[in-house]
């Protein structure tokens, strides 16, 4: 991988394989609320043995929340595997740099994690709805949201602190290099 003009080798941390695999079951959790929901529709209108129509219980919309997890982890991988820009704000040498993309790498599939967790929620939501099971709860919704902008905050201020050490490092070996000479 690329940070601006250098070259990064990335680690692959266990905390990241936790997230990773986490992430796979909240995909997998919304492929389950899908089948289950189809299942459940599919037994109704077989038990259906009136002349009401059950049309509006579709289960098809759903395969939105499917695509919506599939693109958030197209969408997280090409941000994790695609060449960056040096950052402009922050202060980045040969040593610092593996550091800042695998704390930057990790925080995206954090994010990822938590997306995944709302879609899923979404999803339940969205198949309350169709079974009319309906309550409207987004609490849960709300409280993503918000440790989405916790993990993009605390990742800020890891970032600016790997940032201000490796200045710092540098700009004492450079007073070394001076006391020296």
């Amino acid at each position: 991988m690329k940070l601006g003009n250098m070259k990064v080798k990335r680690r692959y941390s266990l905390i990241w394989l936790l997230v990773d695999l986490f992430s796979v079951a909240a995909f997998l959790y919304i492929g389950l609320i899908v089948y289950t929901c189809a299942a459940d529709i599919e037994e109704l209108n077989k038990l259906n043995r009136t002349d009401t129509s059950l049309s509006f219980m579709r289960w098809e919309p759903l395969l939105l929340w499917v695509i919506l997890g599939a693109a958030v982890w197209i969408v997280s991988l090409l941000l994790i595997f695609l060449p960056r820009k040096k950052p402009k704000r922050l202060y980045v040498n040969e040593k610092n740099a593996v550091k800042l993309c695998n704390t930057l790498d990790t925080a995206i599939a954090c994010v990822r994690l938590i997306l995944l967790h709302a879609l899923s929620e979404g999803c339940y939501l969205h198949m309350s709805a169709i079974l009319q099971r309906f309550s409207l709860d987004v609490v849960q919704l709300l409280c993503d949201a918000g440790i989405i902008a916790l993990i993009i905050w605390f990742t800020w201020i890891r970032l600016r602190g790997i940032s201000e050490s490796a200045r710092a490092e540098d700009e004492e070996k450079e007073k070394r290099q001076i006391t020296i000479d």
